[in-house]
């Protein structure tokens, strides 16, 4: 019973330490020390049989993630829930596609943008693989190596399979080039165990483009380098698989003996592998190789083989293979008509492969067509909004520019208003303190000329001729005075003296003294006094200006004087 303990204790103990271990490997930063742990988990995940584990998996993750506070690692959790969509407990490729565009567009908010390129493959994989839009496709492809193009390989291990997967792509629509420049371009990555993994598949790409195109040296050199590989991923399987196509070199050399034994080598792989259509195709091969040694009983028991192997792959491709080599072992072996039944059905075959394969690409071509269509519209949208925005902006900035005017104006004309208020108010302070000062000037002019009128009456003959001078003297309007006086008597009758000049220019200043005095309403004393004279000088001064400016009567000068 102890011993049963002993041993439960010590499973639990090592499952115990083997979870530990991979989540301490799921928590390695940064991004490339975890990778290969991440990957082994998605292969699990893959492999899982319901969903309940599934979830549980994805979950535990999760947990991991918020509990030492890894962003980028809920978004690896993520990421699993978005894949485990179009794995065939669910098969919900669009699902996938949906919940990839929103962890793309969550990365870059979290500024996680090396989960970028991965993300952006497996769109692009999933567009081609499962939904068959071509065109969708290419476009997360060019986003993929748009994302992967700030990080080095180092960084960011994923960039050797993301080179290979593209490389495949083109391969699939016979764009050898372009296949053989990204898978070149895979090799090139520094080495990684996670980016070695794809390599022995580019160099096999590689050689396949050159083999197809008829460059069997350039292609057999490429298969070379997998059989002197040091990847060790899946390594005897590539093997064989290298050999395989270093037959099909041969074979197209015409070297049949040379072809047999790497044929063989590659079925052992395959069996291995349980790769039923490699194993038809390498089977198919050695037919057509005993065929053209002429060793028929050996080619019969490869033919048997071939044609059950073939069969269960159910791949156009190898059928067609397989009809090219029967039709060529009944015409060796003396069946023509067998071997035109054969030959018609390896035509049709193959022309069906040629249709569907001009069907994908005139998809392809549709989907180009429609893609750029919708885009063309998205952007003519986006036009219209940006047209409809700069209006509405042009629109407000008018207002507000109408706004910011109709205030400075309306500021201005307050200020102007205020202005002219303060104006007209020192105007009319001043046209008041003028009329007080021209009314006591005129009350004292009058005061003056009673003054001296009552002191000749009262003193008469007594009042001495120089007493009178010396009063009259005191009286009398100096030029200083008559200055004040005109500056007093402008405020008050302004342009008065300015409009008597132009209608009256040939008046003498005497006279123009004289009609301001009348303006004032003076009597004759009040003149006389005031100027220095005699009443009868200023009765004298008044007759004269009548008869100069022809007035009939001394009432109409009043008139003329206020009409002026």
């Amino acid at each position: 019973m102890r011993s049963i303990l002993l041993v439960v204790f010590i499973l639990l103990s090592v499952f115990s330490g083997s979870a530990q271990s991979a989540d301490d490997s799921l928590r390695i930063q940064p991004y490339a020390g975890r990778i290969l742990a991440l990957y082994r988990y998605y292969s699990a995940n893959h492999k899982v049989a319901d969903t309940n584990t599934l979830n549980q998996r994805i979950a535990h993750v999760r947990t991991l993630a918020l509990t030492h506070h890894d962003k980028e690692l809920q978004l690896e959790a993520d990421f699993m829930q978005a894949l485990a969509w179009n794995y065939a407990l669910y098969h919900q490729p669009q699902q996938a596609v949906d919940a990839l565009k929103a962890l793309a567009e969550k990365a870059r908010q979290e500024e996680a943008p090396i989960l970028l390129p991965k993300i952006y493959r497996r769109l692009a994989e999933l567009y081609w693989n499962d939904l068959r839009n071509y065109e969708l496709a290419y476009e997360a492809f060019n986003q993929m190596l748009e994302a992967q193009r700030h990080f080095s390989n180092a960084a960011c291990p994923d960039i050797g399979q993301n080179f290979g997967t593209i490389g495949e792509f083109y391969f699939f629509f016979k764009d050898y080039r372009q296949c053989i420049a990204y898978m070149d371009s895979c090799l090139q990555c520094s080495p990684h165990p996670f980016s070695d993994k794809s390599k022995n598949k580019a160099r096999n790409a590689i050689g396949l483009s050159y083999q197809v195109t008829g460059k069997l040296d350039s292609a057999d050199r490429y298969f070379q380098l997998i059989l002197n590989a040091q990847e060790p991923f899946k390594l005897e399987e590539w093997k064989g698989i290298a050999k395989g196509n270093l037959a099909g070199s041969a074979i197209r050399r015409g070297q049949y003996t040379q072809a047999i034994p790497w044929l063989w080598e590659n079925v052992q792989v395959s069996v291995q592998a349980k790769d039923t259509s490699l194993l038809g195709h390498c089977y198919t091969s050695l037919v057509r190789c005993y065929v053209e040694l002429n060793q028929k009983k050996t080619a019969d028991s490869c033919l048997e083989r071939a044609r059950f192997f073939t069969t269960c792959s159910r791949q156009p491709h190898r059928l067609a293979a397989l009809y090219e080599v029967m039709t060529r072992y009944h015409l060796v072996y003396g069946s023509a008509p067998e071997a035109r039944r054969w030959f018609d059905s390896t035509l049709l075959l193959r022309d069906q492969l040629e249709k569907t394969y001009n069907t994908t690409q005139l998809l392809r071509v549709n989907q180009k067509l429609e893609h750029a269509r919708r885009v063309k519209l998205e952007h003519e949208k986006a036009d219209k909004i940006k047209q409809r925005n700069f209006s509405v902006v042009l629109l407000l900035l008018g207002l507000f520019v109408a706004l910011y005017v109709y205030l400075n104006q309306k500021k201005k004309f307050q200020q102007k208003r205020e202005i002219d208020s303060l104006k007209l108010k020192q105007v009319n302070q001043e046209l008041e303190t003028a009329s007080r000062q021209l009314e006591f000037f005129t009350r004292s002019l009058s005061e003056k000329s009673t003054l001296v009128e009552e002191l000749e009456q009262k003193l008469g003959h007594q009042l001495n001729e120089e007493a009178v001078t010396q009063l009259q003297q005191h009286t009398i309007l100096t030029d200083t005075d008559w200055d004040h006086f005109r500056n007093l008597f402008n405020q008050v009758h302004k342009g008065f003296l300015v409009r008597l000049k132009e209608k009256m220019p040939e008046l003498t200043p005497a006279e123009i003294r004289f009609m301001t005095l009348a303006k004032l309403n003076l009597s004759t004393k009040e003149m006389a006094a005031s100027l220095g004279v005699s009443a009868q000088s200023v009765r004298v001064t008044r007759h004269r200006l009548l008869k100069k400016i022809n007035l009939p009567e001394e009432g109409s000068l009043a008139d003329l004087v206020n009409s002026i």
